[in-house]
């Protein structure tokens, strides 16, 4: 049984992956838009942005095979904590 089927892919960069995963960061998978969740195994928190109990953590929506990592070839390798203003 695929438990996914029509749920929206959530698409992020490397640099995009790596801060959700370090900063207890979750999408909506309602209206895609980026919450702060503040635990890493939060499922179908309220969306501040439309208001549907559909926000999960970055780390349940890997498990749940939602996420889905772009890489760019024809772009150097960013160095992510810069990339982020991280000091």
């Amino acid at each position: 049984m695929n438990l996914t089927k029509g749920v929206n892919m959530i698409l992020l960069s490397e640099c995009e992956y790596d801060r959700a995963m370090t900063e207890d960061i979750g999408y909506c998978l309602a209206c895609n838009e980026e919450a702060t969740v503040y635990e890493p195994d939060a499922r179908h928190y309220t969306c501040e942005d439309c208001g549907k109990p559909q926000v999960f953590a970055a780390i349940e929506l890997q498990i749940m095979g939602l996420v889905d990592i772009k890489v760019d070839d024809n772009e150097p390798a960013l160095d992510c904590a810069l990339h982020h203003g991280a000091s």
